[in-house]
This record gives C-alpha cells, structure tokens and sequence, in this order.
C-alpha cells in the first residue's frame, strides 16, 4: 500500500469548505418555528376557504341537477303538447278537406237548382193563356159549383175536425 504523499491536514482543509457549504444549506433550509406556524394559519384558512367553495359548489351542482330534471319534464311535456297539436292539425286538416269536398258538392247542387229555377221561369213566363183558362172557368157556370163545394166542405163537421186536426197537428210540429 502506498501512502498519499498529501499531508493530511491539507486534505483536512479541502473537507472543511464542504462541510461548512452543507451546514449553510441545512441552516438556511430551516425556518423559525414562529415562521411555520404563519404558513400552516395561510394554509388553513386556504383550506376553510376552499372547503367553502366545495361546499357553495356543491349546492349549486344540486340546484343545477334540480333545474335540469324540471327542464327535461317540461321538455317532455311540451313533447307531448307537440304531438297533441300535431295530432289536432291532423285531424283540422281531414275535416278541411271534408268541408271543402262538401262545399263543391253543395255548390254543384246549388248551380242545378238555380239552372231548374231559370228553367221554370223560363216556362211560365210564356203565354197568360193558362190564366185566361182560370178566369173563364171561374167567371162561368163552374164558378157555382166550386162556391157550393167550397161552401158545403166548409161547413161539414167531418171536414171541420180534419181541417182541426190538421191545424193542430202543423201547430204542434212547429212548437
């Protein structure tokens, strides 16, 4: 074994310089006790604060769950409502369209009858000679033969009580 030729208190002086930085380091990575404590109240009131805020987050997620459960039931709600409309449009749409079918029908009827009505006063608008048959029949001797038929049903009780329970019966109907 060979000896180091250093001396041994010129390696004892190489050492010290390092022993001297690791005690700097270890005392300036210390801290008062005074100090700590500072840090740990900062910190626990961080930590009261932020429990805080959990809680207030907290609520509002349950309110905010709250809030959607009663918008998802007036979704489904108006859902419904939707296909009820859709639903009575449907059925506006069918009756429209019945309606409609109906007023053609009663329009064509309307325009045969106007053309019957034109037709017929087209035919009595002819000669008066039907009415000169009426005033020659009434102005001769058959005028006195309706007067006494007319006279004798009036005053028959038989045609009396028919023309009563006609009169009746009509009145009735009407009431």
């Amino acid at each position: 074994m060979r000896h180091s030729r250093t001396p041994w208190l010129l390696r004892r002086c190489s050492a010290l310089p390092l022993a001297l930085g690791l005690v700097a380091v270890a005392g300036g990575g210390c801290v008062t006790r005074g100090h700590h404590q500072e840090v740990v109240a900062e910190l626990e009131d961080e930590k009261q604060v932020l429990e805080e805020r959990v809680r207030e987050l907290e609520r509002s997620n349950r309110s905010l769950g709250d809030e959607r459960v009663r918008l998802l039931e007036e979704m489904e709600d108006l859902r419904q409502s939707r296909q009820t409309l859709a639903s009575d449009v449907s059925q506006l749409e069918r009756s429209r369209d019945l309606l409609t079918t109906h007023l053609r029908e009663r329009e064509e009827e309307l325009a045969a009858r106007r053309d019957e009505v034109q037709r017929l006063q087209n035919t009595y608008q002819g000669p008066p000679e039907d009415f000169a048959l009426v005033v020659r029949t009434l102005t001769g001797g058959h005028a006195l033969v309706a007067s006494l038929a007319a006279t004798i049903w009036a005053v028959h009780p038989l045609g009396a009580d028919a023309v009563a329970y006609l009169t009746q019966r009509s009145m009735l109907l009407m009431a």
